[in-house]
């Protein structure tokens, strides 16, 4: 992919070896959806004062494509705010075999260190990406821990790498 870039295991990421295994759910990620909803508002009003006062038939067409964007917006703003809440009090689990990652489903997908080629940030999608030797990928939000994309993505590849 043209977005992802792989991780190094260089020294420039400091990881501090008292810190723990166990990174709870960001409830700071709520922040995130409030600013979405804030923006699917004002798009909202702003398709409908294009419509409403250029009357052109090009206003009708970025209205109406704009509305259709906010249904897809509001639709992903509703998954995450269900995410927010069954997530809630689980952790993303890094242990010595391997990682455990909660889902909103309310299951834990598993995966080995043996099983992972390697850990890449996609910076299109802002996820990181653990791809396995099988070639299937597993893609994690930055939302745990209190981490950003970078450094969620140093932590998994540091403890690969033990």
């Amino acid at each position: 992919m043209a977005g992802t870039s792989p991780v190094s295991s260089s020294s420039d990421v400091t990881t501090n070896e008292d810190t723990s295994d166990r990174l709870p759910f960001d409830r700071a990620s709520a922040d995130v959806a409030w600013t979405r909803r804030v923006a699917i508002g004002v798009t909202v009003i702003g398709a409908a004062l294009l419509a409403g006062l250029a009357r052109t038939w090009w206003s009708y067409v970025v209205a109406v494509v704009s509305l259709v964007a906010v249904r897809f917006w509001a639709m992903r703003v509703a998954t995450a705010s269900h995410e927010q809440t069954v997530l809630a009090d689980r952790a993303l689990e890094l242990d010595d075999d391997g990682l455990s990652l909660p889902r909103a489903s309310g299951e834990t997908t598993r995966v080995t260190w043996r099983d992972l080629a390697r850990v890449e940030i996609d910076h299109d999608r802002l996820v990181v990406v653990l791809r396995q030797k099988d070639d299937t990928e597993i893609e994690i939000e930055p939302c745990f821990g209190g981490l950003g994309l970078e450094a969620l993505a140093a932590r998994i590849e540091a403890r690969r790498r033990r």
